[in-house]
């Protein structure tokens, strides 16, 4: 509670309360509503960085078939693509937990 004297000839005072509690679950409601569209992000950015690596698994696959094709060294193109189809194995792996998390 503040209280102010005012300066006039008839006198007074100006009293004034704050409720602090609600002063301070506002401003926690104000920290916790702009934190939610950062974390929302955050979260794209590692599905999107998901993608983008399921993408470059899927481009040293096609780069191995195209080696074949072009009488490549059948070892190296067959470990390439091995590589590549368990890194994408484990991306679709991890998407799918965080679906399941996300769903739950």
């Amino acid at each position: 509670m503040n209280a102010r004297p005012l300066n006039s000839s008839i006198g007074g005072m100006i009293v004034h309360h704050e409720d602090q509690p609600g002063i301070s679950r506002a401003r926690h409601d104000r920290t916790r509503t702009r934190a939610a569209p950062t974390e929302t992000r955050r979260h794209h950015a590692d599905r999107i960085a998901t993608v983008e690596q399921l993408g470059q698994s899927l481009t040293a696959i096609s780069l191995a078939a195209v080696a074949l094709r072009q009488g490549g060294d059948v070892g190296d193109a067959v470990s390439l693509i091995g590589l590549a189809v368990e890194e994408a194995r484990l991306e679709l792996k991890r998407l799918r937990y965080d679906a399941e998390r996300d769903a739950g």
